[in-house]
């Protein structure tokens, strides 16, 4: 069979003769005998695409009936319409006034397919948001079910799938069609926006090529890029020059502190179309959303378009919600196990599904030890701990229970938290106990997990793959020098007109013209291109205009996007997280130096236009009509040199995948001989293709209760035999970006923990506390029913200062006020709380014990203000947070500012019973509370059976508009009504 390859077709581009990739192949096959064209690379996906839309029309236009005129790439889906172009032959007439059966069979099926698409074609969405989802005003979107299970799989995927992606692309869509209502908008709580966005430049990295911008802030307010949230790796970002006509989508890769710090500011950010744009000229309108992050949602709608029915082996629990009787299948086999890890010393085997013996030596209590059983026994288990029950200890046990008794066939075991540091805490634990851990992902602070990352482990072990990715490589290597020589052709000022000429965009009479012209350039400048700059500089004359760079205008400091700098880590770390490469933007960068652009206001026909084209001296082209020539031209060049960098780009990103391919073979191999692999929920769903190679047969999830649903779907790998969830859905749930969809009919917000629970599963409930004193934990006795008290929590010293009062709630009517992001502070409560926390210090409380709680972030940043002011020395020492940043934590002294004050019915953050849980469950010894307790206690039945039980103790007072204390200075109870009583007061302690 005679083969010829597309590249050998020559065609003259001089002559204006630019025949597309179709064309050939049609040119192809109707010169040659061929039976088969071949390429010489393979076609990518587009190209595919492309050619069957051209083949269907070559069958329907020779058939006369219907041909598919529009292909979406993104969506994979077709439209089926009359083609107006078909030959009107009377047989084609007469076929379409008496279809055959077999037409109308067809049409019924392409009819039924077209009213199902939208409910089907989830499954082959693209990972970004698509132009139509970004500015239709409205969206259908199905409800979740809570109570009861779904009717089938497919329906609990697309589900959850659909919902999931419309928490991610809601905030882009509103910033979308809110700019578009108003494109003058200086600023939005919903959005932000910047300006004068231009091309920098391109760099060329090893995974794919990245686009340098620059940008001014529309805010004209300073950032603190270091703390802000704006900006950061792995937001999307959206760019157009027709107020989102046309958009651009983009994700942050890098957001170096150094190109933020100039002005313009700039970022480093990949474009999801693989299109080059090399006009630097060009300026672009960019809006990034101030809620959601992409990065966050990306890998969950992947895994969850790919999972299959057949292959979920939890679903008639997650869709059916069956009861979770079922005891996993290892199990089943063999249901002896020893269980020293809760004995402390060497038992004989016992059958893990008949009751435990009694003895005094188990280091669980009996709750704990209940929920153990379960954990070692059940396919799916669900275990509750309420604060301070201890259920990342019983999970530790359970596991490593499970490594003593269990053979290669169920190793290793996958553990994934929902942060960093839990993740870390729990390797930790377990590598301390002899365990053979990994980390996937090599982003801890934590130098014992570092050293069994995957990013450390890999360098030891032999690379069988090392020839393939050398390879690979090269290849890179030439693709790379082919990407480097059409760029550098833009990296000056000017497009020099020998490479106009070489692309057959001017003829040789033109650019000899030039030369001729202005021979004098030449005696000038000893280097050819810099002496042609200088001759088109001189061509252009007077039809230069200056790239004006704004001023850079600030009033005042943006507070509104300010985050945590380990906020920011966490959010940043899976981003930028590698397995392999130490840093993925580290490349070659080529620059596009842009000072100017041309003049090309004046009104030319047409055909005048063209004629200036024509003029073989490009000295006789009038000089106020040359800045329109020559950026005709530079379009040009752009168009063919973008679309052939498209082409070298998209199999650069291919040879990329080969080489990732390689790496993941490798870290495969690595993972399987761990006993214990350790990951945040995230990184599991990042790496979840590398993970269900290794087969893994149990899978714990620490947190469950605290994250939405569908991060945990992929969780429930093919393999699996058996998921342990372990969390408290009694205390905050898992966070939307979309506040509407957290409630019904969506319910976003309920993990699938809380479903499952609600659904009447097997849930055992951790029943002994040991974090908070009886006084503290009687607060939350209206959430755990039966919740009682180890002897560790009743023994816990009192605060100094405050003789025996241990819980308080101090009650005011100053009001509270807003700043500029809608956040709420209460100044009156700030000064009397960080006056009452130097007023605990002087008596000896270590501020490190010190934590100052509250609901809200503007709070926040005026308690640390305060604490800066009045004590510069305990800055670092002594913790701000708010209540949804501090879940799994704990401190002996919690000082809880609830901000809320007005003379209205609303509370905001303090109606939700998870928030104030978590709240009012933080301390081991102290807890004292600020803020207004009969708004509070008329707006919610917790805060309802709070205020109660502070107010019935009949031996300590626990509620008043006074602070009552006891100081060392050997007075009587003294009482404060101000924050300047306590500073008065702090004085005389000092003195």
């Amino acid at each position: 069979m005679e083969k010829v390859a597309v590249s050998n077709l020559e065609h003259n581009p001089q002559e204006g003769v630019k025949l597309s990739t179709l064309e050939i192949w049609d040119q192809l096959k109707s010169t040659t005998d061929a039976q088969e064209v071949v390429f010489d690379d393979i076609p990518d996906e587009d190209l595919i695409h492309s050619m069957t839309i051209h083949q269907r029309k070559q069958i329907d236009n020779y058939s006369g009936n219907y041909a598919v005129d529009e292909w979406d790439d993104d969506m994979n889906n077709y439209n089926i319409t009359p083609n107006r172009n078909a030959p009107a032959s009377p047989e084609a007439l007469k076929s379409k006034a008496t279809p055959s059966k077999k037409q109308v069979r067809m049409r019924e099926r392409l009819a039924d397919a077209d009213e199902n698409d939208t409910e089907n074609n989830w499954r082959s969405l693209p990972d970004i948001p698509t132009f139509q989802e970004l500015v239709s005003a409205s969206v259908n979107l199905p409800k979740n079910i809570i109570f009861g299970g779904y009717n089938d799989f497919e329906q609990y995927i697309s589900v959850h799938y659909k919902l999931l992606r419309e928490d991610a692309i809601s905030p882009l869509r509103e910033s979308v069609l809110s700019y578009k209502k108003d494109p003058t908008r200086i600023s939005s709580s919903a959005f932000v926006v910047y300006d004068n966005v231009r091309i920098v430049g391109q760099i060329i990295a090893p995974r794919s090529v990245v686009t340098k911008l620059s940008f001014t802030v529309r805010a004209q307010k300073r950032i603190s890029w270091s703390r802000s949230r704006r900006l950061i790796s792995g937001n999307i970002v959206l760019l157009s020059q027709d107020n989102f006509e046309h958009i651009r989508v983009g994700t942050v890769c890098s957001r170096p502190l150094s190109g933020l710090r100039k002005y313009p500011h700039e970022i480093d950010v990949f474009f999801h179309d693989l299109n080059f744009e090399l006009d630097s000229r060009k300026k672009f309108v960019m809006i990034e959303a101030t809620s959601g992050y992409w990065e966050a949602y990306k890998h969950v709608l992947t895994n969850l378009q790919k999972i299959s029915e057949h292959r979920f082996p939890m679903k008639d629990y997650f869709v059916s919600c069956k009861p979770n009787s079922e005891i996993a299948r290892y199990v089943q086999h063999n249901p002896l196990m020893r269980i020293n890890s809760v004995l402390g010393s060497s038992q004989s085997l016992i059958d893990i599904l008949e009751p435990f013996p009694s003895s005094e030596d188990y280091l669980l209590d009996k709750s704990q030890l209940k929920a153990y059983q379960s954990i070692l026994s059940r396919k799916l288990a669900l275990i509750q701990g309420p604060p301070g029950t201890g259920k990342t200890f019983v999970a530790l046990k359970a596991i490593q229970t499970l490594l003593e008794n269990s053979n290669s066939n169920v190793l290793p075991i996958v553990v994934a938290c929902q942060t960093n540091h839990a993740v870390d805490q729990i390797l930790l634990q377990l590598l301390r106990e002899g365990a053979s851990v990994i980390r996937l992902g090599r982003r801890t602070n934590v130098p014992e997990i570092k050293e069994v990352s995957v990013y450390e482990k890999i360098k030891s072990v032999r690379n069988t793959f090392s020839r393939f990715i050398k390879d690979f490589k090269k290849k890179k290597g030439r693709l790379m020098k082919q990407m480097l020589n059409i760029m550098s052709n833009f990296s000056s000022e000017y497009v020099t007109l020998t490479y106009l000429h070489s692309q057959g965009i001017i003829t040789t009479a033109q650019l000899q013209s030039l030369v001729e012209n202005s021979a004098w350039v030449d005696t000038v400048f000893d280097d050819d291109d810099s002496a042609e700059e200088k001759q088109i500089e001189s061509w252009l004359g007077e039809m230069k205009i200056d790239l004006v760079t704004p001023k850079e205008i600030v009033h005042g400091t943006e507070e509104e996007l300010q985050i945590e700098a380990e906020q920011l880590e966490e959010l940043e770390q899976e981003t930028k997280e590698s397995l392999i490469d130490e840093d993925e933007l580290h490349g070659v960068f080529v620059e596009f130096k842009r000072k100017f652009d041309f003049y090309e206001k004046v009104q030319l026909h047409s055909k005048e236009f063209k004629g200036f084209l024509a003029f073989e001296n490009i000295w006789d082209i009038p000089e106020f009509s040359r800045g329109m020539v020559y950026k005709h031209w530079l379009q040009l060049a752009y168009e063919n040199a973008e679309s052939e960098l498209r082409r070298l780009h998209r199999v650069y990103i291919k040879l990329d995948k080969e080489i990732s391919s390689c790496h993941n073979k490798r870290v495969a191999a690595l993972l399987r001989n761990a006993n214990v692999v350790g990951m945040t929920t995230t990184g599991l769903n990042k790496y979840r293709h590398i993970l269900e190679s290794i087969r893994p047969k149990i899978c714990f999830i620490e947190e469950a209760a605290n994250i939405l649903e569908g991060p945990v779907i992929p969780a429930v790998f093919p393999s699996l035999e058996q998921l342990i969830l372990i969390g408290d859905h009694k205390q905050l749930r898992p966070s939307c970006s979309t506040f509407a969809l957290a409630g019904p009919p969506f319910n976003l917000s309920i993990s699938i923990f809380e479903r499952l629970v609600e659904n009447g599963m097997i849930c055992d409930m951790l029943s002994i506390q040991r974090r908070m004193h009886p006084q503290i934990r009687q607060l939350v006795d209206s959430v755990y029913f039966g919740l009682s008290d180890h002897s560790v929590a009743k023994i816990r010293p009192t605060v100094p200062g405050m003789g025996q009062l241990r819980r308080y709630f101090f009650t005011h009517a100053n009001f509270e006020e807003t700043d500029g992001s809608s956040s709420k502070f209460n100044e009156f409560e700030a000064k009397m709380l960080v006056q009452f926390a130097s007023y605990l210090i002087l008596h000896g409380v270590n501020p490190l014990q010190i934590t100052c709680l509250t609901f809200y972030g503007a709070q926040k940043k005026l308690i640390e203000n305060l604490i800066s002011k009045h004590l510069p020395d305990e800055k670092e020492n002594m913790r701000v947070a708010t209540v949804d940043g501090y879940q799994g934590e704990e401190n002996d002294v919690i000082l809880l500012s609830l901000v809320r004050n007005h003379d209205q019915r609303s509370v905001g953050f303090l109606v939700s019973t998870y928030r104030v849980c978590v709240a009012l469950s933080r301390a081991r010894r102290g807890i004292y509370m600020f803020g207004n307790a009969e708004m509070v206690a008329n707006t919610n039945p917790l805060w309802w059976d709070v205020i109660n039980t502070l107010t019935q103790d009949e031996e300590l007072p626990g509620l008043g508009d006074y602070l009552p204390l006891e100081p060392k200075t050997g007075a009587d109870e003294v009482y404060v009504y101000e924050p300047s009583d306590l500073f008065e007061l702090n004085m005389k302690l000092r003195a």
